[in-house]
């Protein structure tokens, strides 16, 4: 479900941008900002390639749902913890999906098994996780 919503989502987003860069609105501020401003122009967003995202390295945002995340837990409204598959030092790393903003923090857990371990150790002490 979420592969599909995001391939929607995405494509009408990278769209947009395209239409954005072509507008002569946009060309013109852009001229101003380069001619008149001693900071770097903003960049866009991230296309939305599912496929680049793929061949990161694990543990790298990449602001949208791809094959590789594996959802493990989820909160009821949204948002969930995932296992992150792609390949690198940060293969397996558990990170928290938010509905709003994808996947906009780093990775929590290095794994599996220490998410569960926190979470044992927090329902025997009465302490919370993260805290």
């Amino acid at each position: 479900m979420l592969l599909d919503i995001w391939a929607r989502v995405g494509d009408e987003a990278n769209a947009v941008d395209e239409r954005e860069k072509r507008s002569p609105l946009y060309v013109n501020l852009l001229a101003a900002h380069e001619a008149y401003s001693g900071v770097p122009a903003p960049t866009h967003h991230k296309r939305y390639d599912p496929d680049r995202a793929e061949k990161e390295e694990a543990g790298t945002r990449t602001s949208m749902f791809i094959p590789s995340f594996v959802p493990v837990a989820d909160d009821g409204s949204g948002d969930f913890l995932f296992v992150d598959l792609r390949k690198g030092r940060k293969h397996g790393c558990v990170s928290e999906y938010f509905k709003e903003e994808s996947d906009w923090r780093p990775a929590i857990w290095p794994s599996v098994e220490l998410l569960m371990a926190e979470t044992l150790s927090s329902l025997r002490s009465g302490h919370p996780v993260l805290s």
